[in-house]
């Protein structure tokens, strides 16, 4: 059986619509693939500049031992605030109640107080005190009641990351 002319031009364009259609869909993958690949990529670079978490605990920062630049959270241990002119110390307790000393020297944070979350950053000395050069002291939270809220934050895994 023989095809006409016209036949042939229309299987060729048929052919060739397929054709382009299968190099469209490959086209829209490839740039799906790659923007895909992209987001990991710049997900993985902000999280490791970033370090992963805000702060060590105390019991993270005494295992380490002597270092610099460490920032190190917990909640400052009731009685332990002292203020000497510009010197400030206090005591800050990792989660399983272990003590840390810390020595800030600079104006004093009028927000310190016992059972707030702080975070402290400065270099721990071979004497286990944080020569602290800044503090965070953790702001309440005025929408919801702190009870609320960092039970919601400790059971969503978010307790480092409220500072």
């Amino acid at each position: 059986m023989s095809t006409t002319g016209a036949e042939q031009t229309w299987r060729k364009s048929e052919a060739s619509a397929e054709h382009t259609q299968a190099e469209g869909m490959s086209h829209r993958r490839m740039w799906l693939i790659g923007g895909a690949v992209a987001a990991v990529v710049l997900w993985a670079v902000l999280f490791f500049a970033v370090g992963g978490d805000f702060y060590q605990t105390v019991e993270e920062a005494k295992a380490v031992g002597s270092g610099e630049n460490l920032r190190v959270g917990g909640l400052v241990s009731p009685g332990s605030v002292l203020q000497q002119g510009e010197v400030v110390t206090f005591t800050l307790e990792g989660e399983t109640g272990e003590p840390l000393d810390v020595r800030y020297v600079g104006a004093f944070p009028e927000r310190l107080k016992a059972y707030e979350r702080v975070v402290a950053m400065g270099s721990l000395g071979e004497s286990n005190t944080l020569e602290a050069t800044e503090l965070l002291i953790q702001c309440p939270d005025k929408l919801l009641p702190e009870k609320i809220s960092n039970g919601i934050a400790k059971g969503a895994g978010l307790e480092r990351l409220l500072y």
